[in-house]
């Protein structure tokens, strides 16, 4: 298939410069030549009838000469000053005289031959006789001579060429500096695009150039801002997410070691004992039994443990069972631990329908979230609210601007916000988590004096189709779009 060849922007301004000129001197040449014939021959009437006019009038005056010989040759001869036309006097005697041009330019082949046939009309004549007192002078044959008229119509078209040319040189050198000048800018453009790719920082577009060309540039210095500042963000998250592997890895050694410990040294306590006992004469069957119960106790205290790591590990509940159970069960364990703090926990609409990411991610917000209330907010009362809503996705919530989400709120009634910015590792883990599904987070003062942890996850396509509806949003479930998540998370 054949392609249009890639052209410079230059070669292309001067081939729609040089076309546009062609095309314009192709026009009037076209004019030119259309009125060419029809002005030869308005030319050659006027001189054919001038010339029969002044032959008529001389021989009216000649008709009282005394020597109308005499006058009539002096009359002939002056006939050669006349333009376009060749006069031929023929005598009485038949014989044909011509009569010189006076001297002038007649030079035919200033016009080629091909113009000159191009335009050259048929050729016409006429004939005057002259009769003065009766008597026969002969006749004077005029012939028209359209040469002079052809050579200045060659000259008008050579002028006209010329004259094309010459302005059409000084469009394309104007036209080309002002092209150079224009795209001056795109060269630091180009730099700083390679630049950006590269990795640089600090790369910033010099403004210069058409206004178009420094919107481009403010455009570029812009992303590369953007870029700097997404670079930094970047390499603060890892340093964060590095800081947060190291700190969990701590705890989870510093609980194994507090917990498993005692565990395994009473097993090991127990294992020695059954040794003393059984190397006895005779062992006593309840010290075995005594023995026994203390490693079996000691087991399941190891057992529940590493069921708790696991659990927080990986909550195999939140798969199995799903994401309302999961959090019963989580509730339930912290209703256990601390029997003085009420915890409730509202899920009106079903979850079943949730992915496992979406779910899990739901799930360790709220983990987390209890985590730190329990440790830091000295609540009395903890409400755990998950439920099927609406979030803005284009700066207001309306009904073409709202998405379906997960809407996750942890609310306590404790000592609030200690500090305003909110960069605990339990809160980077919260953030993070809710960005990497595109969702919103937020963290701000509760309704009692506490704190309320927000968070806006995305559904999928798949998921928020049947979930909800825009009536089950305004009812007492409490997802009024008016009133949800949507209109107070911050990205």
């Amino acid at each position: 298939m054949w392609q249009v060849p890639k052209l410079s922007l230059r070669t292309l301004l001067a081939s729609l410069i040089g076309f546009v000129t062609l095309a314009g001197f192709t026009v009037n040449l076209a004019i030119l030549l259309a009125n060419a014939r029809p002005r030869i021959l308005k030319e050659e009437e006027a001189s054919l009838s001038l010339t029969r006019q002044i032959a008529v009038m001389a021989t009216a005056g000649f008709q009282d000469a005394a020597e109308p010989d005499r006058m009539l040759a002096l009359f002939f001869q002056s006939l050669g000053a006349l333009r376009h036309v060749v006069v031929v006097v023929v005598g009485p005697d038949g014989v044909a005289r011509p009569i010189p041009p006076q001297a002038r330019n007649h030079d035919v082949l200033a016009a080629p031959d091909w113009f000159a046939a191009l335009v050259r009309p048929a050729p016409k004549t006429l004939q005057i006789p002259v009769n003065v007192r009766g008597a026969n002078f002969g006749k004077i044959l005029v012939a028209a001579s359209p040469f002079d008229e052809i050579e200045e119509i060659w000259v008008d078209v050579v002028r006209l060429a010329a004259v094309s040319m010459a302005v059409s040189i000084v469009l394309l050198v104007a036209a080309l500096f002002i092209l150079n000048w224009s795209l001056r800018p795109l060269e630091g453009l180009r730099h700083g695009l390679a630049a950006l790719e590269a990795g640089e920082s600090g790369v910033r577009a010099a403004f210069g150039g058409p206004a178009e060309f420094s919107v481009i540039a403010a455009s570029l210095n812009s992303l590369a801002g953007t870029l700097e500042c997404v670079t930094t963000s970047n390499r603060d998250l890892v340093a964060q997410l590095i800081d947060v592997q190291e700190s969990e890895r701590q705890d989870l050694a510093r609980e194994l070691h507090d917990e498993a410990g005692p565990c395994l040294f009473a097993i090991r306590a127990g294992v020695m004992e059954l040794n003393g006992i059984s190397a006895r004469p005779q062992p006593e069957a309840g010290a075995v039994r005594d023995a026994c119960a203390k490693v079996g106790r000691a087991s399941e205290s190891l057992q529940s443990l590493f069921r708790d790591v696991l659990g927080r590990l990986s909550p195999r509940g939140v798969v199995e069972f799903g994401l309302q159970q999961a959090l019963g069960a989580l509730v339930d364990f912290w209703r256990v631990h601390h029997p003085d703090v009420e915890v409730v926990l509202m899920c009106p609409h079903d979850l079943a329908t949730l992915d496992e990411k979406l779910a899990l991610t739901a799930y360790r917000i709220v983990q987390e979230a209890l985590t730190n209330a329990f440790r830091h907010a000295g609540a009395e009362r903890i409400e755990i609210r998950i439920a099927l809503g609406w979030i803005e996705t284009a700066g207001r919530l309306t009904e073409t601007d709202a998405a379906p989400a997960l809407l996750v709120t942890v609310e306590d009634n404790g000592v609030g916000l200690r500090s305003p910015s909110g960069r605990g590792r339990g809160v980077f883990g919260m953030k993070e988590r809710t960005a990497h599904l595109g969702g919103r987070f937020a963290i701000e003062a509760g309704a009692d004096g506490g704190l309320r942890v927000a968070a806006a996850l995305p559904l999928a396509d798949r998921e928020g189709d049947g979930v909800v509806e825009r009536s089950e949003a305004g009812n007492g479930a409490g997802t009024n779009p008016s009133d949800s998540i949507g209109n107070r998370l911050n990205s």
